[in-house]
């Protein structure tokens, strides 16, 4: 940043804070014409930033939000940005990755079956390691499979089902 842009910043917040002079300190006011003296620019852009503060202090303004907030605003616009940190968050739910139900009918398939559950869904049975097919009253859980699709476990019995929802 140049010197030249440093003084226009400290010139529009010295013309912002005008409104305010009668309730700051003569040396509040005069805190950004005496940055113009410092040497170096980074001394020079420190002396604006504390000289700025101290303004936005005196107004009433907020500070800068903290950095989670800004990354939460970032891209949008200041009137969305204000109301969105006003709103409560809603805590995100955690994804289903299973389910339990009794078996409430068995259809034969011809190379399979379908399992009909007391929750409505119905299940057709892709893959199984079990000896024989799931009885109307037995209680299955379906999981989310480790790479993809779903395995069924029937309580009280080894072995598993690989199915697919088909309603």
């Amino acid at each position: 940043m140049t010197s030249r842009s440093l003084i226009l910043i400290a010139a529009a917040s010295a013309s912002l804070a005008a409104p305010a002079r009668a309730q700051m300190s003569p040396e509040l006011v005069d805190a950004v014409p005496r940055c113009l003296d410092e040497r170096g620019a980074g001394e020079r852009l420190a002396c604006f930033e504390r000289a700025a503060r101290a303004i936005r202090a005196a107004q009433g303004v907020p500070a800068v939000p903290d950095a989670e907030r800004q990354r939460a605003a970032f891209g949008l616009s200041r009137e969305r940005a204000a109301a969105r940190a006003l709103k409560p968050r809603a805590a995100k739910p955690e994804p289903v990755r299973s389910v339990s139900a009794a078996v409430r009918k068995v259809l034969s398939l011809g190379e399979g079956y379908r399992l009909g559950l007391d929750d409505g869904s119905e299940w057709d049975v892709t893959g199984s390691s079990l000896g024989r097919a799931p009885s109307p009253g037995d209680r299955i859980s379906i999981q989310t499979g480790v790479l993809s699709g779903y395995r069924a476990f029937i309580q009280g019995r080894p072995g598993l089902l690989r199915v697919r929802r088909v309603r």
